[in-house]
């Protein structure tokens, strides 16, 4: 509960600091608090102390990969974000796979905690490598930074052109920067768009509900559990892989519509186990 309060909160930090301070810095905080959140729980013998740990926990998280999620889909052209967003969900895909056999060799959980926060803390010095959101860097007037970022990216991608300030200045529109206040009143003063947003959000939170209800409850299948968690994830996968393919055939309203009802009727139908099963 603490764990997904924190995420809760994660996101609206996120949305708030990511546009003032940047995705890089907020990606590199974010990561520097859920080592430390992680590497601590091991050691935490109180109650008030553990549920704040796995707040953090949660909170810290969701900043890390929602930044980092912004972060790669603002470096590639708009035709391309569909197919990096995905390839971010399958890292997450990748990430289970490898937790699930840490988790069969380091059967005590204070052993588990410390070796999966070993990666996290490689990632502290992310700052030094990862680059910041061009995008970004031009919505807030810094061309200079933009500028090097855009003639790197053109000198990595072979591609024979060179930036400057005054081709880059010139397509920023004032009326394009607005402030995250001012986003949030025009998204609730816009029918249309507060409509959207409530069918988007009652969406996402039944999608979290159904996932992680069935996610938290593979343990409780009967088999082994290392194996039923490497099955959940496997078929996670496939998901990802069918969505990407299918995106581009029949577009997201009608895949996101399908993969509902599927989703929907599947979980129905688990109650067929639960009433004849044992008869």
């Amino acid at each position: 509960m603490a764990h997904h309060l924190g995420s809760f909160s994660g996101m609206i930090i996120m949305s708030c600091f990511a546009d003032i301070f940047g995705r890089k810095l907020m990606i590199c905080l974010a990561n520097t608090f859920l080592f430390g959140a992680n590497i601590t729980q091991p050691w935490a013998h109180n109650f008030f102390l553990i549920t704040f740990l796995r707040y953090l926990n949660g909170l810290s998280g969701t900043v890390a990969y929602v930044s980092g999620f912004i972060l790669v889909t603002e470096m590639v052209q708009p035709s391309k974000r569909m197919t990096v967003g995905f390839s971010v969900s399958m890292t997450y895909m990748v990430g289970e796979y490898i937790l699930d056999l840490i988790a069969y060799f380091a059967r005590d959980w204070h052993e588990l905690i410390l070796y999966t926060s070993a990666p996290i803390g490689i990632n502290l010095l992310s700052w030094f490598f990862i680059p910041e959101s061009p995008r970004w860097l031009i919505v807030k007037k810094k061309f200079s930074k933009a500028v090097d970022m855009l003639n790197k990216m053109a000198d990595v991608n072979g591609a024979k052109v060179q930036f400057d300030i005054n081709s880059i200045a010139c397509c920023i529109e004032e009326r394009h920067q607005i402030s995250f206040l001012k986003s949030i009143k025009s998204v609730i003063t816009s029918k249309q768009m507060f409509i959207r947003t409530l069918i988007l959000s009652f969406n996402w939170f039944a999608v979290t509900l159904m996932y992680y209800g069935i996610s938290m409850n593979v343990g409780k299948l009967g088999g082994d559990v290392y194996v039923n968690i490497a099955i959940s994830t496997s078929v996670g996968m496939l998901g990802e892989i069918i969505a990407l393919l299918a995106s581009y055939k029949i577009g997201r309203k009608r895949l996101c519509i399908s993969y509902m009802i599927i989703g929907g009727i599947g979980c129905l139908l688990t109650i067929l186990p639960s009433l004849y099963g044992q008869k």
